[in-house]
């Protein structure tokens, strides 16, 4: 699932680079945001805003991704959509190892690993979208990004972490959306595990 964070961020900025009509590097796109998008900052360009429309980002992996484009302060943030949260959920489990339980669950990360895969036992409906799924989704998958170093990487995980836990308090119809969760949970905690291994071996090394 790694090169997944490469492919958005080339998506993205190709497509704004288009808007600019110049070179727009892959790695001034950034994860880290709590609203669930892709920011970027376009001051370095030598402008404040651009027009940029949803349907000029195509297709990333046959799935067309952006939900919605919105300018401000310098930066632009794609907003994703359910198709693209999908497919991130569908590779999540296909390519992620299965999460194992956290031996100590006094850590905030240990605690939203084993609560989602408390989440996990519940039944498989695939992606239950809601505003609490995307961002908890959003900020596991920044949390695995490979590009990031120990000490961001840290951060991303605590962050990610607390947006899991509180997830399932903020989503819509709660009691009757909690027992279709097995899916988005089994997907959060092996991205949270991933995340947490990957600054494991950073450490290590």
């Amino acid at each position: 699932m790694e090169s997944l964070h490469g492919e958005l961020r080339e998506y993205v900025a190709r497509a704004v680079g288009n808007a600019l009509c110049a070179d727009v590097r892959p790695e001034r796109v950034s994860f880290r945001t709590r609203a669930g998008n892709c920011t970027l900052n376009i001051l370095g360009y030598g402008v404040e805003t651009v027009d940029v429309d949803a349907r000029a980002f195509g297709e990333l992996r046959r799935v067309e991704a952006v939900e919605s484009v919105a300018v401000a302060a310098g930066h632009v943030n794609v907003t994703l959509n359910a198709g693209f949260f999908s497919y991130l959920l569908e590779e999540a489990l296909r390519d992620l190892p299965c999460a194992q339980p956290a031996r100590d669950n006094s850590e905030l990360a240990g605690l939203a690993r084993t609560r989602m895969l408390m989440l996990a036992r519940q039944r498989r409906s695939g992606l239950t979208d809601s505003p609490p799924v995307r961002r908890a989704m959003w900020l596991a998958f920044a949390a695995c990004d490979p590009a990031l170093d120990c000490k961001r990487r840290r951060l991303a995980l605590e962050q990610a972490s607390a947006e899991a836990l509180g997830m399932t308090r903020l989503i819509p119809r709660r009691t009757e959306a909690y027992s279709e969760l097995g899916d988005v949970g089994d997907c959060i905690a092996r991205m949270l595990s991933a995340a947490w291994m990957m600054n494991r071996v950073f450490e290590e090394e």
